[in-house]
């Protein structure tokens, strides 16, 4: 980080601590006291702003510890105690957002919806009937709660024997138009949970029907329930037909070669509080689908509150976490799924990709070269490891790699053009650079137009000194499709440079240096365009900039030496 970073950053931080100051003004949130009226009141600022701060910044993990340590000091706090409880949620800490939620639900204004699915999920994970009925007594009658309330009553009737009455309990589902597929789904989990298989068969396959086969997740259900029949036959026809719908499933792939092999797996919900993760899991797919992510991990954490062990919720969270850009919890998340017979694989692959985010390219080396080790012929690993070669600007060990994928896959594909073009590169950047044409154009062939690889061809054109018109072509119409991408914008403006149209070359790179200020070839390049334009003052502060923004080794004494003399009167091309 710079040092101008380094201030703006401290200044964005200095303003959200302030902020947070500011708020916790309203309430009484160690180690300082202040009188109110004759009640003395300590309030743990160090902690509360620290969660604050924490909670900003989508660190629920940090944010909780400091936030239940804050609550330690002032415990009767409406409002510190609800931020404690959202961010022990969101953290995955069960027993301390139950133990909040008790809390809150004695406090005004504080019972809300949230507060009850995790009292009501409490209580039917440690099987407190009794607690749990009270709970959804009291429970406000809003939202996803409609439904919790019957479902969770049939799950507590189901586990206690009473199958009837469960029944019963999802008639009020099926009564609603907002959850009635719940009702159906549920009635074909609980008759197999309690051994009622023939009423199973027929209930999964109405709720199929009503499904118009589109959930997975039944269908995977009612797989399970004809291999635990003995009928494998019927679950590998079930499992291979949704398969083909859905290729990448990996559930569903795990679960055909289980039955392939005749192994019995165990029952597909083993108990009430697993019957209701299944609820709350389908929501959060749902909502996560329709990318409303915040409701859908919250409808997770609240799964894996009922079901810890449920690695298919826990891949999608760790992708929610991932897609919000959440890289150190979302690489905990896979973390966690290592061993997992289905995700274990992935998941390792997946934490690579973490780590080379976060910086950690050493680590995701590693991890990439053990998998190669244990699966040679694994195009994904393959394919990851020549990727970070080349960010390593180990292009020809990246070539090798990008060979071996390709000969594996045979005859590249659409999907296949990203290969052929980053192996390209790999080509141009070791002086190869007729093999490195020939995998633009063969990506080309399949990508028409892309124009990550029209703006790569164009642009080393340019450097070349040849093709210029052409390279023009393929760079305005790479700026088609990418109008706010800076470095196409500057390829855009350098074609024109080269073409000795310095006017429109400079509107060009004016443009990208809004966009990429801080990019050294850029600054360099709109100097180059200055001087040709007679603007030679402006020229050698731009060459100044991207001297000062640490360009590539080769570059420096170039652009020294521009500092120093300009550029010579003639513009040859590919100058």
């Amino acid at each position: 980080m710079t040092s101008k970073s380094r201030s703006a950053w401290l200044k964005v931080a200095s303003f959200v601590l302030f902020g947070a100051f500011l708020s916790c003004m309203a309430y009484r949130p160690a180690h300082a006291s202040e009188e109110v009226g004759t009640e003395e009141v300590t309030i743990d600022w160090k902690n509360y702003l620290s969660g604050r701060f924490a909670s900003t910044h989508r660190d629920t993990h940090r944010a909780a510890d400091h936030l239940n340590k804050a609550v330690e000091a002032d415990p009767d706090n409406p409002e510190l105690v609800r931020q404690a409880f959202s961010m022990s949620l969101a953290s995955g800490r069960s027993e301390q957002a139950a133990a909040l939620a008790s809390k809150l639900a004695t406090m005004e204004d504080q019972h809300t919806s949230l507060v009850d699915l995790v009292l009501s999920a409490s209580a039917l994970r440690n099987k407190e009937w009794e607690n749990l009925e009270q709970t959804l007594v009291n429970a406000n009658a809003d939202g996803i709660i409609n439904l919790i309330k019957p479902l969770a009553r049939a799950w507590a009737a189901a586990e206690q024997g009473d199958v009837d009455a469960a029944l019963d309990h999802l008639l009020v589902i099926k009564g609603s138009r907002s959850f009635d597929i719940f009702g159906s789904i549920h009635k074909a989990y609980i008759l197999d949970y309690t051994g009622r298989t023939d009423e199973a068969t027929a209930a999964y396959m109405d709720a199929l029907i009503e499904l118009q086969g589109a959930d997975l997740q039944v269908a995977r259900a009612y797989g399970n329930l004809l291999e635990r029949l003995g009928k494998q036959s019927a679950a590998q026809m079930i499992y291979a037909e949704f398969l083909e719908q859905n290729p990448s499933d990996l559930t569903m792939s795990y679960a055909l070669e289980r039955a392939r092999s005749g192994e019995v797996p165990e029952p597909f919900i083993s108990s009430a509080a697993a019957g209701v993760a299944e609820a709350y899991y389908n929501t959060a797919r749902r909502l996560a689908r329709h990318r409303s992510r915040s409701p859908a991990s919250i409808y997770l954490r609240l799964t894996l509150m009922l079901r810890p062990d449920f690695p298919i919720a826990q891949a999608l969270l760790a992708n929610l976490q991932d897609r919000e850009r959440r890289y150190d919890a979302a690489l905990a998340s896979f973390t966690n799924l290592m061993d997992d017979p289905v995700f274990g694989w992935e998941s390792q692959f997946e934490r690579a990709r973490l780590l080379i985010q976060l910086d950690r390219e050493d680590e995701a080396v590693a991890i990439l070269e053990a998998m190669h080790r244990d699966r040679p012929e694994d195009i994904g690993v393959l394919a990851g490891l020549a990727d970070q070669m080349r960010n390593n600007e180990q292009y020809e060990l990246a070539t090798k790699y990008y060979d071996q994928v390709l000969s594996l896959i045979g005859e590249p594909k659409q999907r296949h053009w990203s290969l052929l073009y980053s192996r390209g590169i790999c080509f141009e950047r070791t002086g190869k650079w007729k093999k490195a044409e020939k995998d633009f154009f063969a990506a080309l062939a399949l990508q028409p137009d892309e124009p990550l690889v029209l703006n790569y061809l164009g642009y080393s054109w340019l450097e070349k000194g040849k093709n210029l018109d052409e390279a023009l072509k393929m760079i305005e119409k790479a700026v088609e499709q990418r109008p706010e991408d800076g470095y196409i914008i500057d390829s855009l403006g350098w074609a024109h440079y080269q073409l000795k149209q310095y006017e429109e070359s400079i509107d060009w790179l004016e443009k990208a240096i809004m966009l990429q200020p801080e990019d050294p070839t850029i600054n360099d390049h709109l100097g180059d365009a200055y001087w040709r334009f007679g603007r030679k003052l402006e020229a050698r502060f731009q060459w100044r900039h991207a001297l000062a923004m640490k360009p590539e080794k080769e570059d420096v004494e170039r652009i020294r030496a521009k500092i120093k003399n300009g550029l010579p009167k003639k513009h040859k091309r590919g100058e």
